[in-house]
């Protein structure tokens, strides 16, 4: 669900000098990520400096040393000394600053120095992942003078702000805790904005952590990109962060802003609570569908429509309450699909009327990518807890393999997202993320199945779904290779054609796969259509058929 994130205020970090350690100290020469990360040359940069102001104190001091914008400008590799006032730490280095520009020192390892020391330093420039740095550096000399660095903070806006490494951005975001290393990233709704960088200070990322779940403001350096998204670094504690709590009123609000205005329904529904706890209680149906429907609190219990009936129409009314607050009455229109229905206006496919084979299959390529809309591989967090939701239980998913109904909200390892169409034999992010080819799965099962193509297993080196989903695996590749024309299911990689031609029509589409069909259409905005149109892929592949 969507959590409006609301800016709270700016903070202002302050960093006073310490006493310093004394004599020099020679750092073992590492460089990050070395094995994994490609070294690349940053083009120059005629930025301002991070501070609000120039550093003022001794500026003559600096007149022996190469100045910090001035390195932005010169090749990896070459030797630098340098000389700034320590204004930011990680775990693994630190960022200085002159009266001109910023520069991170990158130690491998805890630094010796402390916030406010002005130091000199000489090592080797290089970048990494675009961000210049002092690599295999010598601490040469620390001078502690009371320098009080005042660091300004910048707003920050997800998809228009330019990022300067070494700048604070104040960012509010939902915090969670994803993936096998545990990594804290911010949200807004169901975007990733920010990943704090590991190796932040650990009592920061400590600070940051309490706060799972919960939607937070506060000053984070932008350090470098990510794999996924800009990382950043923090350094403070809990009284360095800000919690967003809305007032009963906004709460009340936002959660009524969470129904949707229409809902369509193939089984029983229920709409549960608000984000911020809101009661939401059904108190009348009207239309056509009120003779399929009941409903008692949040819950809708559906008698399906048959076939010769048809989709059934009408409206809910819902009344939002929290607390003492006035409820507010929101409707929902809701379409009941009768037994065997298609999901669409078939009008989506009428260019493809009476063609087939070649003619068929280069249409439905045309009419799936119009209106295309790339999601992102993060997406399937949120997409597939809606799409494959149990229609017995509407706070579980069903897991594709072992067709276990669990607890659906992301939470890492509770599932995965499978990529039935493997992920190593796809070739473009848009390809990775399609929401029609990810499917939520064990994650020992998705282990189990790895890369092997699909078969009935006689032997080894294939992998044999359950019953139940070997049509849908069928339709999901026959879907992949029609939307992606540089994939091709005949060569016989993801398994032989007339077996997943006969799982097609041994388990025909049910209404789990045309809800699922329904719901990524509604993000994505396009259809598989051997979903809505089984006999589409009989009329391009009828040759497979036994």
């Amino acid at each position: 669900m969507k959590k409006k994130i609301l800016l709270m205020f700016v903070m202002f970090f302050s960093f006073a000098s310490v006493l310093s350690c004394t004599g020099d100290l020679t750092l073992e020469p590492t460089t990050e990520d070395s094995a994994t990360e490609e070294t690349t040359t940053e083009e120059p940069t005629t930025e301002v400096p991070t501070t609000e102001e120039p550093i003022t104190q001794d500026e003559s001091y600096y007149e022996n040393y190469t100045d910090l914008l001035s390195v932005h400008d010169m090749s990896d590799g070459s030797g630098v000394e340098v000389s700034g006032v320590v204004y930011y730490m990680t775990q693994n280095g630190y960022y200085i600053q002159d009266n001109t520009y910023n520069l991170f020192v990158f130690s491998d390892k805890a630094p010796s120095v402390s916030l406010g020391d002005r130091v000199v330093v000489s090592g080797e420039l290089s970048t990494y992942r675009e961000v210049k740095q002092v690599k295999d550096p010598v601490l040469k000399e620390t001078n502690a003078h009371g320098i009080n660095l005042k660091q300004k903070t910048n707003d920050f806006n997800f998809s228009d702000t330019v990022l300067k490494p070494g700048h604070l951005y104040t960012i509010t975001g939902v915090v969670r805790i994803e993936g096998d290393k545990n990594t804290t990233y911010l949200y807004d709704g169901n975007t990733k904005i920010a990943e704090i960088y590991y190796k932040s200070l650990s009592q920061s990322i400590s600070a940051v952590e309490k706060y799972k779940d919960e939607t937070i403001t506060l000053d984070l350096l932008y350090y470098a990109e990510g794999d996924e998204v800009a990382r950043y670094a923090f350094q403070g504690t809990d009284s360095d962060i800000s919690v967003y709590i809305p007032d009963q009123a906004i709460a009340l609000k936002e959660d009524a802003d969470l129904l949707p205005t229409e809902k369509i329904l193939y089984a029983d529904h229920d709409f549960g609570t608000g984000y911020y706890g809101s009661e939401y209680k059904i108190t009348d149906m009207s239309g056509d569908a009120s003779s399929y429907v009941s409903f008692e609190g949040s819950v809708l219990s559906i008698i399906k429509p048959s076939e010769t009936e048809g989709d059934q129409t009408g409206v809910l009314t819902i009344e939002v309450s929290l607390g003492d607050e006035e409820p507010i009455i929101k409707t929902v229109d809701i379409i009941v699909k009768a037994e065997g229905s298609s999901t669409i206006d078939m009008a989506y496919y009428e260019s493809a009327s009476g063609l087939s084979g070649d003619d068929l299959f280069y249409e439905l390529n045309s009419i799936i990518n119009q209106g295309f809309k790339q999601l992102t591989y993060d997406d399937a967090k949120w997409v597939l807890e809606e799409s494959d939701r149990d229609p017995n239980n509407a706070s579980n998913i069903i897991l594709v393999y072992t067709r276990e109904s669990i607890k659906g909200q992301w939470d890492y390892p509770n599932w995965n997202r499978e990529h039935t169409w493997p992920q190593s034999k796809l070739s473009t992010s848009g390809q990775k993320s399609d929401m029609h080819n990810l499917k939520p799965s064990d994650v020992d099962e998705n282990s189990r199945r790895g890369n092997d193509p699909f078969g009935y297993m006689t032997g080894s080196g294939v992998y044999e779904p359950h019953d139940d989903v070997k049509g849908d695996v069928a339709r999901i590749l026959f879907y992949m290779a029609t939307m992606y024309l540089d994939l091709n299911i005949e060569s016989g990689v993801l398994g032989d054609m007339e077996v997943l031609m006969e799982w097609h029509q041994i388990d025909p589409v049910d209404d789990f796969e045309r809800n699922r069909n329904e719901v990524i259409y509604s993000y994505q905005k396009n259809r598989n259509p051997f979903i809505d149109y089984p006999e589409f892929a009989e009329e391009i592949w009828g040759q497979y058929i036994n």
